[in-house]
């Protein structure tokens, strides 16, 4: 599983990243969590925002990992999702 999602991830720039700063497994399970991301983007999106700000000042530090594995894992899925965005949903559309 882990070189399949290996090797899909070099044919997305942005997965590519997401998947070498934070590790294919969290970012391929992340968007199986799509539908739960877009749920708490309606309901919260103040907290996407908070979150998806904070973890963009951590990058800059180098310090993204640390910072998003400090968070709840949904919260990790939701962020994920969030950084994805355009990936995920050119997935959904081809299924």
């Amino acid at each position: 599983m882990i070189i399949k999602n290996s090797v899909e991830s070099k044919d997305n720039l942005v997965t590519s990243i997401l998947c070498e700063e934070f590790g294919c497994n969290l970012v391929y399970k992340s968007i199986e969590y799509k539908q739960y991301y877009e749920n708490i983007k309606k309901q919260n999106p103040s907290l996407i925002s908070k979150v998806f700000n904070e973890l963009s000042y951590k990058w800059q530090e180098g310090k993204a990992r640390e910072y998003l594995e400090s968070l709840e894992e949904w919260l990790q899925y939701c962020l994920i999702c969030h950084l994805a965005g355009d990936y995920i949903n050119d997935k959904h559309l081809a299924k």
